[in-house]
């Protein structure tokens, strides 16, 4: 099950959903886009200083980005304000334990090529197989 709601500032957003496959989502320097956990399933940290997320970008073509993660898209929190490549972010050093929404957001002029968002564990009442962030929509930065 996936949902996807895409503006002109994102290029071909469903490739940042699913595994890394060099398949890049282009998000516009004046965009942005925010996954969303599989229905029912949450994000959640390891309490300690190890990786809780890990963002892969196309390394060619990406300029500097943002991520932001939270259980509320209308109230994130930044893991990483001037990032460069791909990333693992340590969650819990901004206090937060646990998320259902990360949020890409491009830092000047450049574009930003997503490839896949991943969460290594998670909860759910249902089936957590999976922690592959499948639900997406794409906003303008200054939406």
């Amino acid at each position: 099950m996936a949902y996807l709601q895409s503006h002109r500032s994102v290029e071909a957003s469903k490739a940042a959903l699913g595994a890394r496959d060099r398949a890049y989502a282009r998000v516009a320097a004046d965009g942005s886009i925010t996954l969303e956990c599989v229905d029912g399933w949450r994000a959640t940290t390891d309490g300690g200083a190890g990786r809780d997320l890990e963002v892969f970008v196309d390394p060619a073509t990406t300029g500097e980005y943002r991520v932001e993660v939270g259980d509320d898209p209308a109230r994130l929190r930044v893991v990483g304000d001037e990032v460069s490549g791909s990333a693992s972010f340590d969650v819990d050093a901004v206090g937060v334990r646990g998320f259902r929404f990360v949020k890409i957001t491009p830092r000047g002029r450049g574009a930003v090529g997503v490839d896949a968002v991943f969460a290594p564990r998670g909860s759910t009442a249902g089936d957590a197989s999976t922690a592959a962030l499948i639900r997406q929509v794409a906003r303008r930065r200054d939406a």
